[in-house]
This record gives C-alpha cells, sequence and structure tokens, in this order.
C-alpha cells in the first residue's frame, strides 16, 4: 500500500536528521508527522522545520508513483503542539 510506503520514506527522512517520527497521520488532503527527539523532548521550530523539508525532498524523488505531495499537504509537529 502507498501509504505504508509513504510512511516510511517520511520516518526514515525523520531519523536521518536526528529525530524520530512518533506518529503518522493522514487526513483528507493533509499528511501530519508528530515528530520528537530522541530524549523525548520536543524539537524546537528550525527542528521542526528541518523535518518538513527532509520529508519533502524524501517524498519528491517517489511522488510520480506514490502522490503523496501531489494530494497532501505536508505538515510536521511536535508532541503537544497544536
Amino acid at each position: 500500500p502507498w501509504r505504508t510506503e509513504a510512511a516510511q520514506i517520511c520516518r526514515e527522512a525523520i531519523a536521518a536528521i536526528g529525530l524520530e517520527c512518533a506518529d503518522v497521520f493522514w487526513e483528507p488532503g493533509v499528511l501530519r508527522l508528530t515528530v520528537k527527539k530522541s530524549n523525548g523532548e520536543a524539537p524546537d521550530a528550525e527542528e521542526t522545520a528541518d523535518a518538513s523539508r527532509a520529508v519533502v525532498a524524501a517524498l519528491e524523488p517517489r511522488d510520480d508513483d506514490l502522490r503523496v505531495l501531489a494530494r497532501h499537504g505536508v505538515e510536521v509537529t511536535s508532541p503537544g503542539a497544536s
């Protein structure tokens, strides 16, 4: 399934920049990812933005077949953020 594959790509991209993907939520038109530091703390705004850029960069090469970016906006947040 494309959602499982896309979620794994996102998790790997987030891990590559030193954060953890706590949750992946698929909503109509939105892929929402919750990220945290390995010590459980919330990342700062710059780290969250880095995670967003990393996810988009990882998904772009696969968008012709997965169509995640074509169908969903990407939102990266931290635990407790609204």
